[in-house]
């Protein structure tokens, strides 16, 4: 995409993997977490027209996709999505997604120009949809061990004090912590139900 003529800008926690660039890169080179605001910003990641996503966890690839929808309100994402069974996630937050097995960096290219349609099966939205999920003050923590056992019900990432991380058993959640939940109706209300919230707004 920098040959083509693209402003490209790559975030890579580990530096010495900038050296898997081309030496015709001209691109920006920024060393940082990108879950970090201040990497982004270096990045200039509020002014991008797209957004790839490449690492190779989709844990942290949907993790990314949720804080640049909601944090900086980007709809041209393209995700790699290394597992099967997390497609379904990213397609219930409308992020596009690569299959290192079935796709190559072309088709990035493709989607990202907009030269290529969506995709041609779209899945029936009352199957799994992605929720965010206020925890509530009920008097109590949780641990993120117990709602992970939560059934038909896959916490992927957590937000607090403006800052989204991945879920991981070892977090403690508080009330005013939003959870970013891949469910359906029931695995949903199986959660608000854990947490001690309202279930009548949840759709049967």
């Amino acid at each position: 995409m920098d040959l083509a003529g693209h402003e490209v800008a790559v975030v890579e926690t580990v530096y010495e993997n900038f050296n898997q660039l081309p030496d015709t890169f001209r691109g920006k080179r920024i060393n940082g977490d990108a879950l970090v605001k201040e990497v982004l910003d270096r990045a200039h990641a509020s002014e991008a027209d797209a957004i790839i996503l490449t690492t190779a966890s989709d844990s942290l690839n949907l993790t990314l996709s949720r804080m640049f929808l909601d944090k900086f309100q980007k709809t041209n994402i393209v995700a790699l999505n290394t597992k099967p069974e997390y497609r379904l996630l990213f397609d219930g937050m409308g992020v596009q997604t690569v299959s290192m097995i079935n796709w190559g960096v072309l088709r990035i290219e493709e989607k990202i120009s907009k030269t290529a349609g969506k995709n041609a099966l779209p899945l029936d939205p009352t199957a799994v949809t992605v929720y965010n999920a206020l925890v509530p003050d009920q008097g109590r923590s949780f641990s993120a061990g117990e709602l992970m056992k939560v059934p038909q019900c896959l916490i992927f990432s957590i937000t607090r004090d403006n800052k989204t991380e991945l879920f991981t058993d070892n977090l403690t959640v508080n009330p005013g912590d939003i959870l970013h939940v891949s469910a359906n109706s029931e695995g949903l209300r199986n959660l608000f139900l854990y947490l001690g919230m309202d279930t009548k707004e949840v759709s049967k």
